[in-house]
């Protein structure tokens, strides 16, 4: 099993111990990985994030940062800090206004431009 799916099992499954009602969504692609409510019947969505040390970077998609920003409210951060019995669970509000964050791209694209000139009609 991948690290980052244990660790979003984990994290469910250890806050539902400690009264939280969650299941796992992420096959769904909806923009968060586990849905439910929290200790007091709240809904919330949480996207599960995997690090090795509290200091190290983690990154939401567009998708992600779009929903949290879209829907806000009962969106939060599930950060699996370690691994194995060491390992610590925090809890983030992603749409903290004071929470440092940079956009980055993490990828480049080819994009074809005025490329009709060269393919060729199939069939003529």
């Amino acid at each position: 099993m991948k690290r980052w799916r244990a660790a979003e099992l984990a994290a469910k499954e250890y806050l539902n111990r400690l009264g939280w009602t969650l299941r796992d969504v992420s096959a769904r692609n909806v923009g968060y990985d586990l849905e439910g409510t929290d200790p007091q019947g709240k809904p919330v969505r949480m996207e599960v994030k995997k690090v090795d040390r509290p200091d190290g970077r983690c990154a939401m998609t567009n998708n992600e940062m779009s929903l949290m920003l879209t829907e806000p409210g009962g969106y939060l951060l599930a950060i699996v800090v370690g691994d194995g019995r060491h390992a610590r669970l925090m809890l983030l509000d992603p749409s903290r206004d004071d929470l440092p964050k940079e956009r980055v791209c993490r990828r480049w694209d080819w994009e074809f431009t005025d490329w009709s000139r060269f393919a060729e009609t199939v069939g003529a």
